[in-house]
């Protein structure tokens, strides 16, 4: 072959390669290993979490409407290859990725719900067969398509696609985890073989039930409605005859709530539910006429995606959701039709989906067709909009207070919330002055981390003691309903305590809806008696050292009119030297605490105070001097004993362990000092003697100061021994006061000082 025909055939040859590459492939099937990279990958990327193959909990393969566990490699001429994977991670958190890499790889995900393997709602599973019979058929025409393959190349690379967009999002609008079965059932009818002796509630009645648990609309209904259930008789229900308790339905139940029970009953009746024990079901179109005819919803309309295409659908979903309206939502399979709540969306295409099943599969669903060319499998969708309660205006919204569990002592939250804003009033702005028992309350701070106003600037001034001064400037809209900002306050005394906001607007907008609160705050024991005394441990003293420990109490309320202690502390004097006190920072700051050597190893001490000891912490620090260390780590104790407040005795005393490092070799080379002093002994009653040990032979000055600097004595010695015995007496002869005095000696070039603790 001669050199121009071989590079004509090289040429042709890196033609038809380059083509090649430019022609897109068919379907690939995705294996478990990259199905778990692209779940971790995206949740990492959506949600900011920090995942590895180590969160992974289990891999599980969707097959004839089942979920299994999954093989860790399939081979690739098995013809029953699963459509889908079901990923689900530790602590919560699931992802649905596709097995074929032509369809969109992420499914459905959350980083915050569990999928409930032994009780899937129907809703889901319903969803789940949708996106596998769109695979499937992708798989078996050997569809292409180019921006989905794509979508796995970015996903693999760790990054996003270009074209996604973050910055558009609603959070779930919806806090409340409902269900159908007991006790949400409770007043449906009864029947043995249903849950909790009762036929299911519905999924259409537990839709909208949250829905109108959102708004907490109505107050009361209109009219009343009868009909008759085969097998279950009559059923009826007065609306107009009925307050709704929206404030006594919690978000989630276990137990008997007769007020939920109460509006899930009416939901199914106003509908005509066909209640049974294997699922109660009604119409769509009867759940939009209800809530229009009974339940003072009057714009409420049912849309049909019929007709739609996906950008047309999606557009009427973001702009409900934009508005902070969360949607009764239907979709219809083989399955039969099965209604939920979609309340949120994130990035294109993904909604937030609430089965109302206890919170079980709730996340982000993508909702759009995964194959644009095939049949349109969403076209029986529909959605409840404009389910917004009768004469709904920004002059209606309520602000509620709300604060659990105040201790005396320890920090409690106070929550602001909001009823639902929509997001047509535009609000970015609101203020108001929260007013306060400041004598008995202490402000500790405020935040909006974590709330629906968490983007924006928040200002908390105190104006004047106990008016709090609050602004909020949003670099986004608020939307829904929530907290808006979180208040922390520490009590100092039980009683009831009343918070009030005067002045709130939202924008220029005065809310006149507002709430005050009354707190209730307990003491942290019952009385007294049960207070608790502690002591911290010190760890690791060597020898010659001083370590610090501190006796503790817990909370002492102002009622309790404590003005007087009294305690013994007992120790191993072979182990420790007792050095002194203080009391600065702590309870007993200000005061002249009495110290009394009872004898070695045992020390009392009592203090009195013109004013009440209150608070929690350290009533007194002690200073202790490790002299007993040996060879090996040694722990030996302080203890507490017949310790009282005013005339109450406490018995729930604990001790300090002070653990003494060993004596080492180099310790036993610095311990002992050329010139040394030793003061025996000290603490002390009536005199002690001091003694420096030193083998130079200059005279030595010893001077005594008081702690306010003032020299109190002075003293040469010329002779050996260098020692004398010190009666607390002033140059005058005077008795000098108990306290802790300040002994100055020098001698040469050498000088030094030390702590004499006078006590009666």
């Amino acid at each position: 072959m001669n050199t121009s025909m071989f590079s004509r055939i090289h040429i042709i040859l890196l033609a038809l390669l380059i083509f090649s590459l430019s022609l897109p492939v068919f379907a690939e099937f995705v294996q478990p290993q990259e199905a778990k990279i692209i779940a971790q990958t995206w949740l990492n990327l959506i949600e900011g979490k920090n995942y590895s193959e180590l969160n992974i909990q289990q891999v599980l393969e969707y097959r004839d409407n089942n979920f299994t566990l999954s093989q860790s490699k399939y081979e690739l001429t098995d013809e029953n290859l699963p459509p889908l994977y079901l990923i689900l991670f530790h602590n919560n958190g699931f992802v649905l990725i596709s097995a074929e890499d032509n369809s969109i790889p992420v499914l459905a995900y959350s980083s915050d719900s569990s999928c409930n393997i032994n009780s899937y709602p129907p809703a889901f599973l319903e969803w789940v067969e949708n996106y596998a019979v769109q695979i499937r058929q992708i798989r078996d025409e050997k569809t292409v398509i180019p921006e989905n393959a794509q979508l796995w190349q970015s996903l693999f690379r760790g990054n996003l696609p270009a074209n996604f967009r973050q910055d558009r999002a609603v959070r779930p609008l919806i806090v409340t985890n409902w269900d159908q079965g007991w006790p949400y059932n409770e007043l449906c009818p009864a029947d043995p073989n249903g849950p909790g002796g009762h036929v299911y509630a519905g999924c259409v009645a537990t839709a909208m039930g949250m829905v109108m648990k959102y708004w907490s609309h109505p107050t009361t209904g209109v009219g009343s409605h009868s009909y008759y259930c085969p097998g279950y008789g009559y059923q009826s229900a007065n609306f107009g005859a009925t307050t709704y308790l929206w404030d006594e339905m919690p978000n989630s139940i276990s137990t008997s709530c007769i007020p939920i029970a109460t509006l899930l009953y009416h939901c199914g009746v106003a509908v005509n539910m066909g209640y049974s024990v294997d699922g109660s079901g009604a119409q769509s179109t009867d759940a939009a006429n209800a809530l229009v005819n009974y339940f003072r919803y009057p714009n409420a309309v049912l849309q049909n995606k019929m007709g739609m295409s996906d950008t047309q659908w999606n557009n009427l979903l973001q702009t409900q959701l934009d508005n902070g309206c969360p949607m009764y939502y239907s979709g219809s399979g083989s399955g039969g039709g099965h209604a939920f709540v979609i309340d949120g969306y994130q990035t294109p295409g993904y909604y937030h989906f609430n089965f109302g099943w206890s919170g079980s599969s709730n996340g982000y669903y993508y909702i759009n067709n995964i194959n644009p060319g095939g049949y349109d499998f969403n076209s029986w969708n529909s959605v409840i909009a404009n389910s917004i309660p009768q004469n709904y205006n920004i002059n209606q919204v309520r602000i509620n207070m709300n604060a659990f569990g105040a201790t005396v002592g320890t920090n409690f939250n106070l929550t602001v919330s909001t009823f639902p804003v929509l997001g047509s009033w535009n609000v970015n702005h609101f203020e108001f002055t929260l007013i306060y028992d400041s004598e008995n309350i202490t402000f500790n701070g405020a935040s909006i981390a974590n709330g629906i106003a968490s983007d924006g600037n928040l200002s908390v001034s105190e104006t004047e003691p106990g008016y709090l001064q609050v602004s909020w400037n949003g670099n986004s809209n608020i939307i829904g309903s929530g907290d808006l900002i979180t208040f922390s306050f520490r009590p100092l005394d039980t009683g009831q305590y009343l918070f009030d906001m005067v002045g709130m607007t939202y924008n220029n907008t005065p809310i006149t809806t507002t709430s005050f609160i009354m707190v209730d705050v307990v003491p942290p024991v019952t009385n007294l008696t049960e207070s608790a005394i502690t002591m911290l441990n010190v760890m690791h003293l060597a020898y010659n050292q001083i370590g610090t420990t501190e006796i503790r109490t817990t909370y002492l309320l102002p009622s309790w009119n404590v003005t007087h202690y009294q305690f013994d502390l007992n120790y191993d004097p072979s182990k420790l030297q007792f050095m002194g006190i203080d009391t600065a920072g702590t309870i007993s700051a200000g005061c002249e605490p009495s110290v009394v050597i009872n004898n070695p190893g045992s020390i009392s001490f009592s203090c009195d105070s013109n004013t009440r000891f209150t608070g929690d912490g350290a009533l007194l620090k002690f200073h202790f001097k490790a002299i007993g260390n040996g060879p090996t780590v040694s722990i030996t104790q302080v203890s507490p004993a017949n310790f009282f407040y005013n005339d109450t005795q406490i018995f729930n005393l604990g001790s300090a362990n002070f653990i003494l490092s060993a004596y080492t070799a180099n310790d036993d080379e610095l311990a002992p000092e050329l010139t040394s002093l030793q003061i025996f002994p000290n603490p002390f009653i009536n005199s002690t003697q001091i003694k420096l040990n030193s083998k130079a032979s200059e005279p030595v000055q010893f001077t005594i100061y008081n702690l306010k600097g003032q020299k109190v004595s002075s003293l040469v010695i010329t002779d050996s021994p260098k020692t004398f015995t010190w009666i607390p007496k002033d140059m005058m002869g005077k008795p000098l006061p108990t306290g802790v005095y300040l002994l100055s000696w020098e001698q040469g070039k050498e000088k030094g000082f030390a702590k004499l603790l006078y006590f009666k």
